[in-house]
């Protein structure tokens, strides 16, 4: 009797593991960064302070990176537009040439971490950048 409880704990507990891996599969993108990205976001300065840069993220895989003036609205001709992956926590993009097409060569963008509505990017340089979540 004691051994058929010992294979029936092993078996609760692997089940338990196998869980917790095909749920970070969902996400598809190693741990649920990349979906929660999905937004806007903007820039902060290290003391809080927003300033008048934005990311936008979309589920498509597309971003957007743009200006906006003092009153929200975008800065006209500041809209540069990317694709976007995450890879072992790290952001990377790929720039839309104005000529059309994408040029091919995925940047790093750093690491990045989301708490409380803040994005961190974090640079291998150690430079860090923050957005705060704004939709």
């Amino acid at each position: 009797m004691l051994y058929l409880l010992a294979i029936v704990m092993v078996a609760a507990l692997g089940l338990n593991f196998a869980s917790c891996s095909k749920d970070d599969e969902k996400s598809g993108d190693g741990g649920g960064t990349g979906s929660s990205l999905i937004g806007k976001w903007r820039k902060m300065d290290d003391d809080g302070t927003l300033k008048h840069t934005i990311w936008a993220f979309e589920a498509n895989g597309t971003m957007y990176e743009y200006d906006i003036d003092d009153q929200g609205k975008t800065k006209e001709g500041s809209t540069e537009t990317f694709k976007y992956k995450v890879e072992n926590q790290h952001l990377f993009t790929d720039k839309l040439r104005e000529s059309g097409g994408y040029e091919g060569e995925w940047k790093d963008e750093g690491a990045i971490s989301i708490a409380n509505g803040i994005l961190t990017v974090t640079r291998d340089s150690g430079k860090i950048k923050r957005y705060k979540k704004i939709l």
